[in-house]
């Protein structure tokens, strides 16, 4: 098993008012602890980065102080993220199996989050994390009116990384993209074309870095998760 990944890091944050994926957390960028774990995972034959111009020079010179030896490319994003995952899709892959798709701002994935998503996509064609709704979820209409109240053992939270096999999602992308139609999650894109996805359970936290308090949050969930290890 062979995976391209493709982790997409040209948002502009406008709800942190500044780069999230710059940001100190653990000592580290946010933007490298996930690309710690993809260079950790034996299964990752190579590593794209889609991100804005201005932050080329300065993730080079991250992945060259953090070891990231899988880094094949660096690439400009899109107007839209579809568009930064379609030029990932299109930039690599020679000889991979599958496609991972990784926004930057979860910096929590693990080495064992990806080869549970993977394995499944491996099988299945299309696989994604995810976590149990905790929250009673409430369908409404354009007027803040309850229209009904879903189950929540029928709910997942789904999350990144989203694996495929990779001739499946450049197919979807592909059609996608010529179609015009517009998408913020790429399971969504499999979806439209027929494609069942597999969700795997997330088995530990991998929360994504949106507000500023977001960041106490997993700082302080790293240290306890460092706690118990030793």
């Amino acid at each position: 098993m062979k995976i391209s990944a493709i982790v997409v890091a040209a948002g502009s944050s406008r709800r942190m008012g500044t780069d999230k994926l710059w940001l100190p957390l653990l000592g580290r960028p946010v933007i490298a602890h996930c690309l710690r774990a993809l260079q950790g995972c034996v299964e990752v034959a190579e590593v794209i980065v889609v991100t804005r111009e201005e932050a080329r020079s300065r993730l080079e010179a991250l992945a060259i102080a953090e070891g990231i030896s899988k880094l094949a490319k660096i690439l400009p994003g899109g107007a839209e993220r579809q568009d930064s995952v379609w030029r990932g899709l299109q930039a690599g892959g020679a000889g991979c199996d599958l496609a991972l798709i990784h926004d930057a701002a979860r910096p929590m994935v693990t080495v064992e989050i990806v080869r549970r998503v993977a394995c499944a996509a491996l099988e299945f064609g299309s696989a994604v994390c995810g976590a149990p709704v905790t929250d009673t979820i409430k369908e409404i209409d354009a007027d803040q009116w309850v229209v009904r109240t879903p189950p929540r053992n029928t709910l997942m939270a789904v999350q990144t990384p989203q694996i495929f096999r990779r001739d499946l999602i450049v197919d979807c992308y592909r059609r996608w993209i010529e179609e015009g139609a517009l998408a913020t999650d790429d399971t969504a894109v499999a979806e439209h074309y027929g494609h069942r996805v597999k969700v795997v359970s997330c088995p530990e936290p991998n929360l994504k870095v949106t507000h500023p308090g977001d960041i106490e949050v997993i700082e302080l969930l790293g240290r306890l998760k460092s706690s118990a290890a030793q």
